[in-house]
């Protein structure tokens, strides 16, 4: 079986339905506009992106020429059309498998212990162990899925990226976008939907490059990651919860709210 072999556009089309599947499932199908929403959110998603409905509709049409897209009508007469994913029809995978790659294709490369927690709400991994061992599979398959690249300088486990289309490293992103932090008072803010919380130790704004010196060290948690940001001189200047311990208030995080 030759792996589709998909551009980041196409990735994010298909991350996204296969995510509102699972996660919406009363929604899905998903309307044009419900499609749109879903690429371009601004948690659990990386990189974020702002694609117009006329670019998903050129997308869409793209996948539906290769079978990996079904346009279909909620109801009998109805005008809306409504977008469906058929790549697991292509690719039958169990729930774990089909958990990780579509998080892989939504968020890039990760780490086993960031991929159990973002996969929660796809699939409860009992331990990162659990993920390695599917990880592992996906990639010993006779047609692999995905593969472990090499640990770089600075992190503490290796990641894991999907083999469906080129994936682009942050490290390799000439200019990536990323929240730099200045003097202000901490916000801490918590978006239930995405089970993601953080909190902005000052004004954020969107740089052009990433800020110098500034560096960002993930931990697991028992319920979730903490990825903490320092700057050149070592002191925190931003931290993000991911998981069921974005929940808990600031102070149960030793976190003060302002």
């Amino acid at each position: 079986m030759d792996l589709p072999l998909l551009d980041p556009s196409e990735q994010r089309v298909l991350g996204s339905l296969m995510e509102k599947e699972i996660t919406v499932p009363a929604s899905y199908p998903l309307t044009l506009n419900s499609l749109r929403l879903a690429c371009n959110q601004s948690t659990s998603r990386d990189p974020v992106v702002d694609y117009s409905e006329n670019d998903l509709v050129e997308v869409t049409l793209r996948l539906q020429s290769r079978q990996l897209v079904r346009l279909v009508r909620a109801d009998s007469g109805a005008r809306a059309v409504k977008y469906k994913q058929r790549l697991l029809e292509t690719l039958v995978l169990p729930d774990d498998q089909r958990a990780l790659l579509t998080v892989l294709l939504l968020r890039g490369a990760q780490a086993p212990g960031e991929l159990k927690t973002r996969c929660e709400r796809l699939h409860a991994f009992p331990d990162r162990a659990a993920v390695e061992v599917t990880l592992q599979a996906m990639a010993s398959a006779s047609t692999p899925l995905v593969r472990e690249l090499e640990r770089l300088p600075g992190q503490q486990d290796h990641r894991w990226i999907h083999l469906l289309g080129p994936v682009e490293l942050p490290e390799s992103r000439p200019e990536a976008t990323r929240s730099a932090r200045r003097d202000g008072p901490p916000r801490w803010r918590h978006d239930e939907a995405s089970d993601t919380a953080y909190l902005a130790c000052g004004a954020e704004t969107e740089a052009s490059e990433a800020p110098a010196g500034v560096d960002e060290r993930l931990l697991d948690l028992p319920h979730g990651i903490l990825t903490v940001t320092l700057d050149g001189e070592g002191r925190i200047t931003g931290l993000t919860v991911e998981g069921a311990a974005a929940s808990l208030p600031p102070d149960a995080l030793g976190v003060k709210d302002a």
